[in-house]
């Protein structure tokens, strides 16, 4: 037995539907038999009632979204969890709330890689030129993107991270296809990748590999469409 973790205290606030994808339950019974007592946390009570807590696993996302959106309610129960995290800054968080703004909005995560290839100078971490559509595509739209680094054939994505339509990004081929971008969206060129992708799941020093179907090849520079639709939409 480790004894050492025995009183620890773990706080949660996740929904039934994400419990279940954790096989949360089986995780809380395993911590249960090694002293570690979890609660689930009430977000409509003050935190420091509901403590000490030595670690809080959350999915805060939607109230975060909500929150950054002036939600009035979903500001109070973020604000919440950040007195908490303010008054006790020994808790582990399980995600830093930054990260996660960080995550959700494509745009900083793109500009975060791009700091990462600065400080490191490793050809092995590289990330494609992309820019910020605000608007419709006018008349100098395609100049812009050419300064910004970009190429035909390059992707387009919701610029919010979260949602059903965020897994969703349409692939234009050429200066035609301009009409289909829906802003506000992310546009960032397409590296052909041999239909191959690898997440990397990391937990302090360990990490897991996993490798994913993606999309073909496609040649480089203006193309005609790849089918018969107007553009070509995806899910990633």
């Amino acid at each position: 037995m480790q004894t050492f973790l025995r009183g620890r205290r773990v706080g949660y606030w996740l929904s039934e539907k994400k419990m279940k994808k954790l096989n949360f339950l089986a995780f809380a019974e395993m911590c249960r038999k090694r002293g570690i007592e979890v609660v689930q946390l009430d977000l409509s009570q003050p935190l420091e009632e509901q403590g000490p807590l030595d670690v809080i696993i959350h999915k805060l996302t939607d109230l975060i979204l909500e929150a950054d959106q002036n939600d009035t309610q979903s500001l109070l129960l973020v604000q919440r969890v950040q007195d908490y995290i303010d008054a006790h800054p020994e808790t582990i968080i399980l995600d830093p709330l930054p990260a996660i703004r960080t995550l959700l909005d494509r745009c900083k995560s793109y500009q975060l890689v791009h700091r990462i290839e600065d400080c490191m100078r490793d050809v092995r971490i590289c990330s494609p030129p992309f820019m910020v559509l605000n608007s419709e595509c006018g008349p100098d739209t395609l100049e812009q993107i050419k300064q910004h680094g970009l190429t035909f054939p390059f992707i387009c994505k919701t610029r919010v991270a979260h949602g059903t339509n965020s897994h969703e990004m349409a692939i234009i081929f050429n200066a035609e296809d301009l009409k289909d971008v829906k802003p506000p969206c992310v546009i960032q060129s397409f590296i052909n990748h041999n239909a191959v992708l690898y997440k990397v799941f990391v937990v302090g020093e360990s990490h897991t590999v996993v490798e994913r179907p993606s999309l073909k090849n496609f040649p480089s520079g203006p193309s005609g469409k790849p089918s018969a639709h107007t553009s070509a939409l995806y899910k990633c």
